[in-house]
Formats: structure tokens, C-alpha cells, sequence
């Protein structure tokens, strides 16, 4: 354990030296004052908590080792007062069990990256707009896309307000729909004597009225000859928050649809859901997906990959039947690049969707060819 400690610190330190031109949206102003800056530096929390969820159940050694570059565009004395750019990264190196000691067995955790322009107005107002990327190298998460906007007023109260929304693939409660969240915050500070004591508060939530409960399992298995078995399985519902029907109902943005190239892959994107009358697929509250997939290697950079998938969407939330699920097979090629592998998978059909339109018309071809970038899971 000593030794995986001080590994663990030493790579804290590195990541501190590499990135000292970025840093996460939330790191200290640099006092640096001029038209270039440059922050980094490391934290040490006791437990790492993003957003009211704590991140590790299991907490040991956590390190957020973090850096930025900022650049101001312009300052003067007219409406805007100043106009800035900032570039970052901030990371999470965990040995508990989100971390090394956990079923990835690695270090790094979370590793963020954002880019933002901040606007300076009188009365020490300032708004800024970020736009982040939050990637889990130890792949304990799906990566997480999000813009956000930012109005704070610095003084001594410093008040703010962050309104941010999600814009990728998946959310940070771990479903397939995109949210959006309110933070409203102060950080009172108060002199004392050569010292300056802050007390920040904040308070945020959800502005969505239903709620989603999603969970998903992974396991990667390295047999002999470089071959790979990995396994996926998730499942999920989303249900609505009121006492009328007016007011539980759920979005049509917000339904489950499955189909693609990173779930069911013997049919296109959207096209696995419960289905109108008219035979177009409608979505639905309920889901079920698991996969199964053994890549081997057959030439330098070129794998070839086996793979099985099964899942179902129900119109119901909480309404999962395994005894009603689509399956599909299928082989694929994987060609390993600087930006990740590149994709080829054809899915087969083994048990089609009666009465399935596409375009208006019956889909009766029981096979896929997927072409993407990255592995399925």
C-alpha cells in the first residue's frame, strides 16, 4: 500500500508539472495581472462529492491536480469592461475505490477539460459561458459534454449563479438523457486581522420534473494472446413527478430508444422502441441493454471482434421484461489510431421487430454495418 501511495503522489506531481497551461473552471484566479496567466496546482480533499454524489465509495488517497492558461482579449473603460479566454484540464487520482484499488485497478479517475470566454461589466459583474468535457480514463464513467453559464459579482459576498446543460450521449447520473442544472452560491468573506476567512454555500438542483434511475456494469477479462473478453450491462428508467397526468408526463426528448452502433448493433439508431400504431418507432420509460464482445488481435494494429448484444425498450417506467428482448449478432474490425480505435461492426438480426417502419416504409433487412471511432463500450 505504501509503495501504491507514492506512486500515486508521484504521478500527482507529474500531471501538476505537464499541465501548467490549464486548469479546472473552478481554480483560483491567478494574481498574475497580465494579458497571459498561468494557474496549477493540487488538491487534496478527504472525499471527492461533484454535485451532491459522492464519486467513490470507498475513499483513500484523492488528488485533484489541475491547471489553466488564460488570456485577456481585451480591457477597457466602455460597457464590457474586459474580455478573457481560458483553456484547462483539472483531474481526479483516486486509490479507493473508484481509483487503483477499485475493479479498474487504475489511478486516474476523472480527467476534465473546458474552455471558456468570460465577459467583465461594471459594478463588478461578469458573466462567462464553458463548455466541458468530463472523460474517466479508468472508464468508471461515460464521458459527459455539458455548457454552462456563469454570473457572478465579486465583493464580499461574491453571489453567482451557474445554469448548465448537458449536450452529449449520456448524464451524470449515469442515464442516456441530457439534464439541467441550477447552482445558486455565495461565498461570504470576512477579515481577520492579515488573514481573510471565506465561508462558501451553495444550494443546486435538478430543473427537470421526472426523475432517472440508470445503472450499468462493465468487466474486461486479458486471456492469453492478447484476447479480450469484455461484457456489458445496463438498464434504466425514467418516470415523471406530480400528482395529475399534466404533470408526470415525460418529454419525447427525454424517452429510451435503442439501436446503433453502441448497443444493438443488428439495427440503426432509434430504431428498438416500443411502437405506434403505424409501426414508427415512439420510445419508451423502460430499458434493458447487455453486450458481450471477444477482440483479438490479428496484425499490428488491426483486431478483429466477435460480439453479441441484447436489450428491449418498454413503454412503462419500471416495466423491464428479460423474457421480451432483441438479439443480435455480428463480427467487426477494430484499427487502432492516435485518436482511438476505428470501427467497422456488421450486426445480424435474430429476432426482427414485426411491423417495424422506417421512413414509411417495412424494414424488412435484418442487418447493420456500423462505421465509428472508439470502441462500443
Amino acid at each position: 500500500m505504501a509503495r501504491r501511495v507514492c506512486r500515486a503522489v508521484l504521478q500527482a506531481m507529474i500531471l501538476a508539472v505537464t499541465f501548467p497551461l490549464m486548469a479546472h473552471a473552478q481554480a483560483a484566479a491567478s494574481p498574475n495581472g497580465g494579458a497571459l496567466t498561468f494557474t496549477g496546482g493540487l488538491d487534496l480533499p478527504t472525499v471527492y462529492v461533484f454535485r451532491g454524489i459522492v464519486r467513490e465509495t470507498d475513499p483513500k488517497l484523492t488528488m485533484f491536480p489541475y491547471g489553466d492558461i488564460g488570456l485577456r482579449l481585451a480591457e477597457g473603460d466602455g460597457t464590457v469592461k474586459k474580455v478573457a479566454v481560458n483553456f484547462g484540464v483539472w483531474n481526479s487520482l483516486q486509490t479507493g475505490s473508484s481509483g487503483s484499488d477499485g475493479f479498474s485497478e487504475h489511478l486516474h479517475y476523472e480527467e476534465d477539460f473546458y474552455a471558456a470566454l468570460s465577459l467583465g461589466f461594471s459594478k463588478n459583474l461578469s458573466l462567462a459561458t464553458t463548455y466541458t468535457a468530463y472523460t474517466s480514463p479508468n472508464l468508471m464513467f461515460d464521458t459527459v459534454k455539458e455548457i454552462g453559464f456563469k454570473v457572478a459579482q465579486a465583493g464580499r459576498f461574491h453571489p453567482y449563479g451557474v445554469l448548465a446543460f448537458e449536450v452529449g450521449e449520456h448524464g451524470f447520473d449515469g442515464g442516456e438523457n441530457n439534464g439541467t442544472y441550477l447552482e445558486l452560491g455565495a461565498a461570504p468573506a470576512f477579515p481577520v486581522r492579515k488573514l481573510t476567512l471565506s465561508v462558501p454555500a451553495k444550494l443546486g438542483m435538478s430543473l427537470s420534473n421526472y426523475y432517472e434511475l440508470n445503472g450499468e456494469v462493465r468487466h474486461y477479462v486479458s486471456m492469453a494472446n492478447r484476447l479480450v473478453v469484455a461484457v456489458r450491462a445496463r438498464a434504466g428508467a425514467i418516470d415523471g413527478i406530480g400528482d395529475t397526468p399534466e404533470h408526470i408526463s415525460v418529454p419525447f426528448y427525454k424517452l429510451y430508444f435503442l439501436g446503433g452502433a453502441t448497443n444493438l448493433r443488428g439495427w440503426g439508431r432509434y430504431e428498438v422502441a416500443p411502437l405506434s400504431e403505424g409501426g414508427t418507432p415512439i420510445g419508451g420509460q423502460s430499458f434493458a441493454n447487455f453486450a458481450a464482445e471477444v477482440r483479438v488481435p490479428i496484425w499490428r494494429s488491426l483486431s478483429a471482434v466477435l460480439f453479441a448484444d441484447a436489450g428491449n425498450v418498454w413503454t412503462s417506467p419500471w416495466d423491464i421484461n428479460l423474457n421480451d428482448l432483441r438479439y443480435d449478432v455480428g463480427p467487426g474490425l477494430r484499427y487502432n489510431t492516435p485518436v482511438g480505435p476505428l470501427r467497422v461492426d456488421f450486426g445480424y438480426q435474430l429476432n426482427p421487430i414485426p411491423g417495424l417502419m422506417i421512413d414509411g416504409k417495412p424494414e424488412d433487412r435484418r442487418f447493420r454495418i456500423h462505421f465509428s471511432i472508439g470502441q462500443a463500450f
